[in-house]
């Protein structure tokens, strides 16, 4: 099963086969409870692997050639605060015979 850019972005979400962009609307990562009207890029990336998350979650089929798993610790101490850690950890499928990681291979 291959997911559509919807799907793990959020919705309004496309590749632009045009311009050769990927274009994600602020709607689609409000999704994942990001609102602010001018996210930073870490803010965007952490909306984005919370989306992905969701779908991936939920679509166990081995036929999807990725999966992911979320995990919480706390309190942990960073920057001279506590904080709470979100570890997201993604994993892709390629063939047996790559022996390394290609994003194109991933099927």
């Amino acid at each position: 099963m291959t997911a559509t850019f919807e799907q793990l972005y959020g919705t309004g979400a496309i590749f632009n086969t045009d311009t050769l962009t990927l274009e994600i609307p602020l709607t689609a990562l409000a999704q994942s409870g990001l609102d602010a009207i001018e996210p930073t890029a870490l803010e965007t990336l952490a909306a984005i692997a919370k989306n992905a998350h969701a779908w991936l979650s939920t679509n166990t089929d081995e036929t999807v050639a990725a999966d992911s798993e979320v995990r919480a610790f706390a309190p942990t101490f960073r920057n001279n605060e506590d904080k709470t850690q979100h570890q997201y950890s993604l994993n892709f499928y390629t063939p047996y015979t790559a022996p390394t990681f290609d994003p194109d291979e991933v099927q």
